[in-house]
């Protein structure tokens, strides 16, 4: 490994190639050594050795977390050269691949993550920026900015411009209209939701929930993640959101439970609607009346095809 020669370069991928794939073999004295080496095959000039260090090092931390403090002297190195690896690749599918790298870090790292994240979001918004006919490495974008939501409580407030963007670009119009990464970014703007004050640009993007809906009723993941952003704007928005958009969300509730087929979407608008009715119990509006009817209407059909099917048995 120390000798640098172009001509070794196919020794270094072997020797990334035996990590990554016996990883589970190695057994603790031996992790640090380890670690050490796939911090040089990172540091490789060769693109393929780097790409073999980063899968290494992936698989490494799925056996030996590299939040142990045992390791925490790789995670500057491995974070700053893996961004350079993503940064130097071409090819769409590899680079996807090494973009989930990076969010594993995070998922592990958790707050521990934050001093790098403006290294990554730098990194991310300008692969972004020029990605955009790759949607395989647009996802893999967004699930980055997902774990990193999730992670550092607060971090919306600093990112919203860049955050605001992507999932703007992944629910308007031409985007729903293609399919589009909807999924990756319904899931963003969910956890933006949660982590982050009720404020005029969430309104904004609210608008969007009926033609989302409307237009994906059959996917069962869209579905249960416009149910869920339903949630976290009565909850957040409490009574005064409510008050506005009632109808809207009596809509969106009412057109779920009366065009889906599907029972475990069915179960989604219920509990949607149930949950609504707990959290104000006095303010529940007139409005959500047809919605207790379709639920009242939809458990009395299940009834009679229990009692249909008794009979006949």
């Amino acid at each position: 490994m120390e000798n640098h020669d172009p001509r070794n370069k196919l020794i270094r991928r072997r020797v990334g190639h035996i990590i990554e794939t016996w990883v589970r073999e190695i057994n603790q004295s031996n992790r640090y050594a380890v670690y050490k080496v796939c911090m040089a095959l990172l540091a490789d000039s060769d693109l393929v050795v780097r790409l073999y260090g980063a899968i290494a090092v992936r698989n490494l931390m799925d056996e030996f977390p590299l939040e142990s403090n045992e390791f925490m002297e790789f995670v500057t190195p491995s974070v700053e050269m893996i961004i350079k690896l993503v940064n130097d690749m071409t090819e769409s599918d590899t680079t996807s691949h090494v973009l989930e790298i990076v969010s594993k870090i995070v998922d592990q790292l958790g707050e521990k993550s934050q001093p790098f994240v403006p290294k990554i979001v730098e990194c991310i918004g300008a692969l972004w920026n020029r990605s955009s006919d790759k949607n395989l490495i647009r996802a893999a974008i967004i699930r980055i900015l997902s774990s990193i939501v999730e992670a550092i409580p607060g971090c919306v407030n600093s990112l919203w411009d860049t955050l605001y963007s992507i999932v703007d670009t992944c629910t308007n119009h031409s985007a729903i209209a293609t399919g589009l990464l909807l999924e990756e970014g319904l899931n963003l703007w969910y956890n933006m939701i949660q982590q982050s004050t009720f404020s005029s640009g969430f309104l904004q993007l609210f608008e969007r929930l009926p033609r989302i809906l409307f237009g994906n009723f059959e996917d069962h993941k869209v579905v249960t993640g416009v149910l869920n952003i339903i949630e976290c704007y009565c909850l957040l928005g409490s009574v005064a959101f409510l008050n506005i958009h009632i109808r809207e969300v009596t809509s969106l509730l009412e057109f779920t439970l009366t065009s889906q087929k599907k029972v475990n979407q069915l179960v989604e608008a219920i509990k949607t609607l149930a949950l609504i009715v707990q959290a104000f119990p006095n303010d529940t509006p007139v409005v959500l009346t047809n919605c207790f009817k379709h639920v009242i209407m939809l458990m009395f059909q299940k009834f009679q095809k229990k009692t249909a099917i008794t009979v006949e048995g």
